[in-house]
C-alpha cells in the first residue's frame, strides 16, 4: 500500500471520530476551563488550614464567570455560579479532616449549550474530602520520641500534582504518603480516577466516565544545592475501563507510564528558572485495529521569569518553551479512532496534566511545540486601593512537531508544521482581601496546518471571585 492510500485511512477514522464527538464540548474548550480551574484548585490549596492545636474552621468561595469563545460551528456564551463551601477540624496537631463541596449553576445563551441543555445545574458534589494523620507528631506526643523526618497520611479526594503539573495535576481519590524534612521532599500515591471524570478518547465506548489507577512518586531536594531543587518523579497509569458496548475490529485502550527529572531554583535574586524532561512508554490501542502498540514519547519544559521587584510598577517577563512529541502517522492525539496506525510505535505525547498553551486555542502538549512570552505589571502600585491591579499580556507562537501528525485540534489536519500565533491580554484586581476580579482575552490566529488557515479564534472570560 502507497503512503497516499495509507493516510486515506486515518483520515477516513478521524472523520467517524469527529461525528462521534458531535455535540461535545471541543478539547480547546475543555482546556481553557481546566486552566481556570486549575488556577482556582491552587488557590484553595493555599488557603486549606494547617494543623494547628486543636481548632475547626470553615468558609467558602463563590465565584461568577462569564464565558464567550468561537467554537467548532458558531459563537458561545455563558455564564456560570460557582459555589464551595469547606470545613476543617483539626485535633491536637495530628489529625486534621477537611471537606469541601461544589455546585454549579451554568447558564447557556439560547441554543450554545452542547446538550441542548442551556440551563443546567452541577451539584452539589464532593470536590475534595480527605483525612490526614501527622505521625512524626503522633510518636513525639504520646511516645516522647523525636523522628528525623516529617509523616503525613493522607487518604481521600485530595490535588494531587506532580512536577510542574504537565503529567499530572488532578483531583483524585488517592492515599499519599509525604516524608520529608529541611533536605529533603518525597510523596507516595495511589488513586483511581473520581465517576464523573471523561476520557481524554473521547472516541471511546463511554468515554463520560473514565476509570484508571494511577500511581506514582516525587523525590526532590532542598536546601542542599544553593538556589536550586532538582527533583525526579514516575506515575503510571492502569486503564481499567471495560469499553463496552465492542466496536466490531477496535479495541480501546491507554496505559501509559511516565519517569521525569527536573529543576527548579534562582539564577538571580529576581531571576528563577525552571526546566523538566519526561519520558513516556506504555501501550495504547490502534486505529481500526485490536492490537496494542508500544508508546514511546518525550516531552520537554523550560522557562524563566524575572520581577523587577525593585523597581516601580513591578514588571515582570517571562519566557517559556514546551514541547510534547508527535506521531507522523497518528491523525489525533487524543483519539484511538483516527489515532496511531497499526504496526507502529504510538510516538505522540500524551499525559493528564496541564501546560500554558493560551485560552482561544489551548490545545494539549500533544505533538505541539510552544512558546510563550508574558509581561505585566501594576500600574498604579502606589495607590492603595489599586496597589494589587495588575494588567499584563502574553503571546504564543505554535508548531507541530511531526507536520502530518494531528493534534488535539482536529481542524489542523493539513501536513503543515505551521498552527498559528496568538495573544492573550489579562487584568487582575485583589479589590480587597476577600474579593478577586479578573478578566481575559484571546485572539488566535490559525496556520497553514488548519483547514480554515484564514479563520481567527477569540475567547473572553471575566470572573468576580469572593470568599468568606
Amino acid at each position: 500500500m502507497n503512503k497516499r492510500c495509507l493516510w486515506l485511512v486515518p483520515a477516513c477514522c478521524l472523520l467517524v471520530s469527529i461525528a462521534r464527538a458531535y455535540g461535545q464540548e471541543p478539547d480547546s474548550v475543555r482546556m481553557a476551563q481546566y486552566r481556570e480551574e486549575r488556577s482556582l484548585i491552587q488557590r484553595l490549596e493555599g488557603e486549606i488550614p494547617e494543623t494547628l492545636g486543636t481548632t475547626w474552621d470553615f468558609g467558602g468561595w463563590y465565584r461568577f464567570s462569564y464565558t464567550r469563545f468561537d467554537d467548532f460551528e458558531k459563537d458561545r456564551e455563558a455564564t456560570d455560579h460557582d459555589i464551595r463551601l469547606w470545613g476543617s477540624l483539626t485535633f491536637q496537631d495530628i489529625h486534621q479532616l477537611y471537606v469541601r463541596g461544589r455546585m454549579d449553576l451554568i447558564r447557556w445563551a439560547r441554543g450554545d449549550s452542547f446538550d441542548g441543555n442551556d440551563h443546567d445545574v452541577v451539584g452539589p458534589n464532593l470536590d475534595q474530602g480527605w483525612y490526614r494523620f501527622r505521625m512524626a507528631k503522633f510518636a513525639q506526643k504520646y511516645f516522647k520520641r523525636k523522628w528525623p523526618v516529617d509523616v503525613d497520611i493522607k487518604l481521600g479526594r485530595q490535588y494531587i500534582e506532580i512536577g510542574r503539573g504537565e503529567v499530572l495535576s488532578e483531583i483524585l481519590d488517592a492515599g499519599t504518603l509525604e516524608v520529608g524534612n529541611f533536605y529533603f521532599n518525597a510523596l507516595v500515591f495511589a488513586s483511581q480516577t473520581p465517576s464523573s471524570r471523561h476520557n481524554l478518547d473521547i472516541s471511546a465506548p463511554k468515554f463520560w466516565h473514565d476509570r484508571r489507577d494511577i500511581y506514582g512518586f516525587q523525590a526532590s531536594l532542598k536546601n542542599v544545592i544553593p538556589k536550586n531543587q532538582p527533583y525526579v518523579f514516575g506515575v503510571f497509569v492502569d486503564d481499567r475501563n471495560k469499553y463496552e458496548p465492542v466496536v466490531p475490529g477496535q479495541a480501546f485502550g491507554y496505559s501509559p507510564n511516565y519517569i521525569g527529572f527536573g529543576n527548579r531554583g534562582y539564577l538571580l535574586a529576581d531571576l528563577r528558572y525552571w526546566s523538566e524532561s519526561t519520558w513516556e512508554w506504555g501501550t495504547s490501542h490502534a486505529t481500526g485495529s485490536l492490537r496494542e502498540e508500544n508508546i514511546r514519547a518525550s516531552a520537554f519544559v523550560t522557562g524563566a521569569e524575572y520581577l523587577a521587584s525593585w523597581c516601580p510598577t513591578h514588571p515582570r517577563v517571562e519566557l517559556e518553551y514546551g514541547m510534547g512529541s508527535g506521531d507522523s502517522d497518528r491523525g489525533s492525539a487524543t483519539n484511538t479512532i483516527g489515532g496511531n496506525l497499526p504496526f507502529t510505535d504510538d510516538k505522540t505525547f500524551l499525559a493528564y496534566g496541564y501546560h500554558d498553551t493560551g485560552v482561544a486555542f489551548a490545545p494539549r502538549l500533544a505533538n505541539l511545540s510552544v512558546l510563550r512570552v508574558t509581561g505585566s505589571f501594576r500600574p498604579f502600585d502606589w495607590w492603595d486601593r489599586l496597589r494589587n491591579f495588575e494588567i499584563g499580556a502574553s503571546w504564543y507562537w505554535y508548531e507541530k512537531d511531526k507536520s502530518t501528525g494531528g493534534v488535539s485540534d482536529a481542524r489542523a489536519a493539513l501536513p503543515s508544521h505551521d498552527l498559528g500565533t496568538e495573544y492573550d491580554l489579562f487584568a487582575t484586581w485583589r479589590i480587597t482581601s476577600d474579593l478577586l476580579w479578573t478578566v481575559r482575552y484571546g485572539k488566535f490566529s490559525q496556520g497553514d496546518a488548519f483547514i480554515d488557515n484564514d479563520d481567527e479564534r477569540e475567547y473572553v472570560l471575566t470572573t468576580i471571585t469572593y470568599s468568606f
